[in-house]
């Protein structure tokens, strides 16, 4: 590549400057519009879900109608239903949102001007004109903030149940089969909201693609957390230990559960699921009909079949991490600069003053000086930055405009006083100049750092 000359470099560096403001500015746009997309799924979740109750509720009544005598041309009016399909709104409000976002977005092959893809390909195209490392950047996947997972109210079985075990048939089985059909649109819910997660980050990622190199070291997962150990705890305390179980120990309902369900949950495949609950209740018998003779006496089948249900254990997590290594398992001051980071990368319109205490705790100074002083450089351009620190390497290296020394003296007999004196590292006319003090508080003073300097004997 032929290297453009420095009139024709500040050119396309403005260029690109003015295409990214526009790509910024309408990735906020398509994630406003992403927000109110899943804000629509989860009000169609609301309604299935109500509609489930109103489906339990019927099938609990109609034996008693029949029982009661009550003809069956007069059930209808006992069933509750919808005075109209809700669905027809919401799906023509989500086809609006999407031909929206489409519209924003523009054609992925051929995107007309001023659309978001427009503009992403001309940034990519001015960036490859300056530098080639930036056609290797990666595509950041993230996620900001988990959404609770879907709470599968199952006590609620437990009544019905009671009332038609032993004498319909029919009834049970088909209160079993709607049991697990809520119990697999637990992962079906897991699934869309993955999806609609990192739908809804996806401006933060691409935020971060158009950013400089540190900000392409930021990754974001979302991830399937399973508390295994956990949700066996819970299932042995319901057995009686004095008789011969079909999984006699810990250890084998742990081996039973990570080969038959852990897969399952993992996959959220109906099959999957529906293949590991039959394999795992198959010592139990048929649909677990004999789990009852195994149970303490102060435990029910429902309480077995409760737990055996239950999803309090599997939910979705999302993890940040800096070139390949999670965020918790970052040291303290790596964590700081790589949320501090993230901060200053995402907050590109804000103009505010920004106040920052002692950011170098933790940190040594190669890292302060490499990764935390170019950002402040950059960010001061925009927004006043005040920094509290002891650090030269954020006082001389970040071409600090004014510092302000504090001096604390204690009065005899009285409370400590405070006094401030602020001026340019330029000033240096006399032994209490701003640039002396600075050496003095930072550096131990001119004796010892020069003393440094010749033990280093560094080549300029």
């Amino acid at each position: 590549m032929a290297r453009q000359s420095g009139d024709e470099e500040a050119k396309i560096a403005i260029e690109l400057q003015t295409e990214r403001d526009a790509s910024a500015t309408l990735i906020d746009l398509v994630g406003t519009e992403r927000e109110k997309v899943l804000r629509l799924d989860q009000l169609q979740g609301k309604i299935t879900a109500f509609q489930g109750d109103m489906d339990r509720f019927w099938n609990g009544i109609t034996p008693e109608l029949k029982a009661l005598g009550i003809p069956e041309d007069c059930w209808s009016d006992f069933k509750p239903r919808f005075a109209n399909d809700p669905t027809g709104p919401i799906n023509r409000r989500n086809a609006e949102l999407q031909a929206e976002i489409d519209r924003l977005e523009g054609d992925p092959t051929n995107p007309t001007v001023g659309t978001l893809r427009f503009h992403q390909a001309r940034v990519k195209q001015l960036s490859d004109l300056t530098t080639a490392d930036e056609a290797k950047r990666k595509r950041i996947v993230e996620l900001q903030n988990r959404i609770a997972a879907l709470d599968i109210d199952l006590r609620r079985v437990r009544n019905e149940i009671d009332m038609i075990e032993g004498s319909e048939s029919e009834q049970l089985a088909s209160l079993r089969a709607q049991r697990r059909s809520t119990y697999y649109s637990y992962f079906d819910t897991l699934e869309k909201e993955r999806t609609v997660l990192a739908q809804l980050y996806e401006p933060l990622q691409q935020h971060l693609s158009l950013g400089e190199q540190q900000e392409r070291h930021l990754d974001f997962a979302i991830r399937l957390s399973v508390d295994l150990d956990g949700w066996i705890e819970k299932g042995v305390r319901l057995f009686n230990q004095r008789k011969r179980l079909p999984y006699p120990t810990l250890d084998d309902m742990i081996a039973a559960a990570s080969e038959h369900l852990e897969p399952a949950w993992r996959s959220g495949s109906h099959s999957d699921l529906e293949a590991g609950l039959d394999k795992f209740l198959a010592p139990y018998g048929e649909a677990g009909a004999t789990v009852g003779d195994y149970l303490k006496p102060s435990q029910t089948v429902v309480e077995f079949f409760d737990w055996l249900y239950s999803t309090d254990h599997i939910s979705l997590t999302y993890g940040l991490s800096y070139n390949g290594t999670p965020l918790e398992n970052l040291s303290p001051g790596t964590k700081g600069i790589v949320l501090l980071i993230l901060y200053l990368a995402m907050d590109q319109k804000d103009t505010r003053p920004l106040l920052i205490d002692q950011p170098e705790e933790n940190l040594d100074n190669e890292s302060i000086y490499s990764l935390l002083a170019s950002y402040f450089r950059k960010a001061k351009l925009r927004r006043q930055i005040l920094l509290i620190t002891h650090n030269p390497n954020l006082v001389v290296n970040t071409d600090a405009e004014q510092v302000i020394v504090a001096q604390c003296v204690k009065e005899n007999g009285g409370l400590p006083s405070f006094s401030y004196a602020a001026g340019a590292l330029e000033d240096c006319a006399d032994t209490q100049s701003t640039r002396q003090q600075v050496c003095r508080i930072l550096e131990g003073g001119a004796a010892a750092f020069q003393k440094r300097e010749r033990r280093y004997s560094l080549d300029n």
